[in-house]
């Protein structure tokens, strides 16, 4: 005897609960829900970049002026999106946000490049693992502990500079870059400005050898030299050319001629411009000597009255450098307590 098995064999579970026979899933981790929150923010941020769901005023511009009202289009207020002027409309400050607080933003980004920008927070975001989410990547790392700080949680342990390599990380703007001043804190940029003014006003001084001293300009009157260009002596119309950076020289060419000087400075200007600020190539040795000569020199902690608090971190202070915005990042005072408060990493 035997008995047919209408079902061919298949069996269930009875004890596996599904959310089909009235059970519950289990909780998602609060990271996975910062994660979904930034996914709607930037969804809604796309949808009122490209129009979807809003209400265009009736009246023409003309006669909204002519009533008195607004002249700025109310919009939604976009998560992560903002005119840098809302009548001009030509840029705009996008934001990668990740639990109500801001991770990064790049400002003045032209109109043209906003859309391209916001595809590609959406995709970045995407493309995080909200279950195991990869923390060698310094954006998604602080991600993850602003999770972790608002839940109570444990933080990773951050390096003192979470900096970021276009080599290695995928870029949440997907390249794009505005005009704003996110590096207005920079050190390195202060001392590039200051190196490429020097190395102008001595182009300056040498092009006004040959005019005539009722026409030289007021500033090269009574100058016979510059702190980057030095006649030598009993040779006429040689020089010697130095680059300097910083007040620390760098390197000199010696007695050449007026042409070749003058090339010699336009050679120091072209190095110097084409400089990413933002981003220095530091495999140049070239730039990573400059830079390095600003990393000491700004060292804070150095005067004797200085608290110790102020010193960089390995020598027993809590400053340090960030090749993020390519300063030092210095501990605040707690007005309360007098307390040093050590600052967040990646700055």
């Amino acid at each position: 005897m035997k008995r047919s098995d209408p079902f061919g064999g298949i069996t269930g579970d009875e004890n596996k609960v599904t959310q089909d026979n009235g059970g519950e899933q289990p909780p998602k981790s609060p990271f996975f829900q910062d994660w979904q929150q930034t996914i709607n923010d930037l969804t809604k941020s796309m949808d009122e970049w490209d129009g979807r769901g809003l209400k265009k005023p009736q009246e023409s511009l003309l006669k909204r002026m002519r009533q008195g009202k607004s002249i700025v289009e109310k919009t939604v207020n976009s998560p992560n999106w903002v005119w840098v002027d809302p009548i001009l409309k030509e840029s705009a400050n996008i934001h990668f946000r990740w639990a109500n607080k801001t991770i990064r933003t790049e400002k003045n980004v032209p109109k043209k490049a906003i859309r391209v920008a916001l595809v590609g927070l959406s995709s970045f975001a995407r493309r995080i693992n909200p279950d195991n989410p990869d923390l060698s990547h310094p954006d998604i790392l602080r991600c993850y502990n602003i999770t972790a700080l608002n839940n109570g949680l444990p933080l990773v342990d951050a390096p003192d500079d979470l900096s970021f390599n276009s080599d290695k990380h995928l870029d949440p703007f997907a390249g794009v870059r505005g005009d704003g001043d996110v590096h207005k804190f920079n050190q390195f940029k202060s001392d590039l400005d200051k190196a490429v003014d020097q190395i102008n006003f001595s182009i300056d001084f040498i092009e006004q050898l040959d005019v005539y001293s009722f026409s030289k300009e007021v500033r090269f009157k009574n100058l016979t030299k510059t702190k980057s260009i030095t006649p030598v002596k009993g040779v006429d119309r040689h020089f010697d050319v130095s680059f300097w950076w910083a007040n620390v020289l760098i390197n000199k060419v010696k007695n050449i001629d007026e042409k070749k000087a003058r090339m010699a400075l336009i050679a120091i200007r072209r190095f110097l411009t084409t400089i990413d600020f933002k981003s220095p190539d530091l495999r140049d040795l070239a730039v990573l000597e400059i830079y390095e000569i600003t990393q000491k020199q700004k060292k804070p902690g150095k005067s004797i009255n200085d608290p110790i608090e102020l010193r960089p971190k390995n020598e027993g202070g809590m400053s340090y450098w960030s090749n993020v915005s390519h300063r030092w990042v210095k501990p605040k005072k707690d007005p309360k307590t007098e307390d040093y408060i050590a600052p967040e990493q990646g700055l």
